[in-house]
């Protein structure tokens, strides 16, 4: 089987539909475009190894102007 060359243009493209959207890049996770080209971004990283022990300082309560509170 012969492979065939594709070339999207550069850039995700979340508006409309997929059929609408054919020929374009409609989604993507960890990639980024350089040069226009689809290049990986290397995925996550651990912040750290271990877990924290101790005990904390301070808890801070953000409070958005709408009623959600985190």
């Amino acid at each position: 089987m012969a492979l065939y060359p594709i070339t999207p243009p550069a850039g995700i493209i979340k508006n409309g539909t997929d059929y609408a959207n054919t020929g374009r890049w409609v989604d993507g996770d960890l990639v980024r475009f350089e040069n226009g080209y689809l290049k990986p971004i290397g995925g996550w990283t651990s912040f750290k190894d271990t877990a924290l022990t101790g005990t904390p300082i301070a808890m801070y309560l953000i409070e958005l102007m709408v009623v959600i509170k985190y």
